[in-house]
């Protein structure tokens, strides 16, 4: 079972430069403004796409969906290429399937820690 400290030790934090931060700011009140709880989980997935591409990732990644992942970003921009991270995305109003820190045993958080 995977514990709240297994997730963290798991994934450290990383310190985020100052310019990293500027180079997204741009990108982000589009990304919050068209936010809608009614709306599909396949909407925001492109939505979240779109800014991952237009923020950071393209054109050195190649960000889609791959099999029956959400999601990915491709460690380089070709798509036969390795996945370096996996999405699991769900729409704003999905409270049930959300990750919170008093749950960590979601579907979503199990898939992106290997197996032991």
């Amino acid at each position: 079972m995977l514990t709240e400290k297994d997730f963290y030790d798991y994934f450290a934090e990383e310190t985020i430069s100052i310019g990293f931060v500027s180079t997204h700011k741009p990108e982000e009140p589009q990304l919050l403004g068209s936010i809608n709880e009614t709306e599909s989980e396949e909407f925001h997935k492109n939505l979240l796409a779109d800014f991952l591409k237009h923020s950071y990732y393209s054109p050195q990644h190649f960000i889609n969906t791959k099999g029956r992942n959400d999601l990915v970003i491709h460690n380089s921009k070709e798509s036969r290429d390795s996945v370096g991270v996996i999405l699991e995305v769900k729409k704003p109003s999905n409270k049930s399937e959300m990750l919170r820190r008093d749950k960590l045993n979601w579907e979503c958080s199990l898939q992106v820690l290997p197996e032991e």
